[in-house]
């Protein structure tokens, strides 16, 4: 439902409430992703003010508010509209569209009623084996 972006910036964010502040370098690393990837999804979470850069020797970022105070809404809606007003009328609407509106709805209560502080990994390093990352390596043979 969600794309892959916007899992690994729901995931850069747990980290950053875990550990307090991070390079793009270390929070690609604890992905497994690559680090110019990780920036460009940090720079949009920052363009959205929800994480800060601080640049020099002991810069990185950092939320821009407590864990608590940041909903996964405000992540996922950095990256994916969750605005269903574009698609047909109510009236126009067919009881399949309908159903999905109620689905998407209540993704997005679930979504606004969850922070970072609720899904905070207990150590950033515990986040390198990411369950989205396909493993490279071929099944042993019997």
């Amino acid at each position: 439902m969600l794309s892959r972006t916007t899992h690994h910036a729901l995931r850069a964010a747990a980290i950053l409430a875990a550990g307090g502040q991070a390079t793009s370098t270390q929070i690609a690393q604890a992905t497994g992703l690559p680090r110019g990837y990780m920036a460009k999804v940090l720079a949009i979470l920052a363009r959205r003010g929800l994480v800060v850069s601080t640049r020099g020797r002991r810069g990185g970022f950092r939320l821009a508010r407590a864990p608590s105070a940041v909903s996964l809404f405000d992540i996922v809606t950095a990256f994916e509209n969750l605005d269903d007003s574009a698609r047909a009328p109510r009236a126009q609407a067919s009881p399949l569209d309908l159903a999905l509106r109620r689905v998407a709805a209540a993704t997005a209560e679930a979504l606004r009623h969850t922070s970072l502080a609720d899904v905070r990994v207990p150590d950033a390093s515990s986040t390198a084996a990411s369950p989205h990352r396909r493993s490279r390596s071929k099944p042993a043979s019997m």
